[in-house]
Formats: structure tokens, sequence, C-alpha cells
């Protein structure tokens, strides 16, 4: 009677493991889904910022008024890190190009071209594309910045 009582206690404590492996397993996927959930949410929500910034980038670009520069300035200001700002002097310097054109000057029409995707190869950077006989392709990387999506480097 012993062996048959040590038997099913086995049994009975498998049990308990499997359902304690399975719980904990379900909790596993039930987090991993709701930060892939977050991801693409993130992810939506920065290709839709990205795409108003140079909607706008490119409308006032195209524009040929003393005020341009300083709604240009304006706008960087709301949608980049200080950091980035501080580096634009010396990209523009040194390719002698507007960094987030990639050309020295922009075109309404260019607006009707503009794609933004998320890079597959880098987390956190997203390809800007626009231009209808020559595709520009601008690499962006976005942070969080005190819970606000901001650009902080550009390629």
């Amino acid at each position: 009677m012993d062996k048959q009582k040590l038997i099913i206690f086995k049994i009975e404590a498998m049990k308990k493991a499997s359902l304690i492996v399975f719980y904990v397993l379900g909790m596993i996927m039930v987090c991993s889904v709701g930060k892939s959930q977050t991801n693409i949410d993130n992810d939506k929500q920065i290709i839709s910022m990205l795409k108003k910034f140079y909607t706008e980038y490119i409308s006032i670009s195209s524009e040929t008024n003393v005020m341009s520069e300083k709604k240009l300035y304006s706008l960087e200001k709301r949608y980049c890190t200080d950091r980035l700002i501080k580096k634009i002097p010396a990209i523009v310097d040194e390719t002698d190009a507007d960094p987030f054109l990639k050309a020295q000057d922009a075109f309404k029409e260019d607006i009707n071209t503009l794609s933004v995707v998320k890079s597959v190869k880098k987390p956190n950077n997203y390809i800007v594309s626009y231009g209808k006989k020559s595709k520009i392709i601008i690499e962006v990387r976005v942070i969080d910045n005190k819970g606000q999506f901001k650009i902080d480097g550009i390629k």
C-alpha cells in the first residue's frame, strides 16, 4: 500500500509541476505579445510623426522667403533632439546640403512621393524617401525623449 501511495503522490506532484510550467509559459507568451503590440503601436506613431515632420519641412523648404529659416528652426526644435540640432551646422558644412532633404532645395510636389518605413536592419531607424525622377533616401534615428519621440540622428 505504501508503494501505491508513493506512486500516486509522485503523479500528483508531476501534475502540479506541469501546471506551473504551463502557467509560466502562458505568462511569458502574454507578456511578449503585449510588448510586440506596443512596438507596433510605437512604430505607427513614429512613422506618422516623421510623415508630418517631412511634409511640413518640405513645404517650408519650398518657400523662398525670409521667414522660412525661422519656421524650419522652429520645426527642428519641435521634432529633433537638442543633440541633433547642434550637429546640423557641421553636417551642412560637410555636405553642402540640407541634411533632412539630402539636397539644397525641395519642391512641394515631393510631398506626394513621401514614404516612411521602419528599417529592417537597425532598431529605432526609419527610412524616409521622396522624389519622382530620382529617389532621395534618408535614414533617420528616432528616440523616446521624455515620453515624446524625437529625431536624434540622420544619415
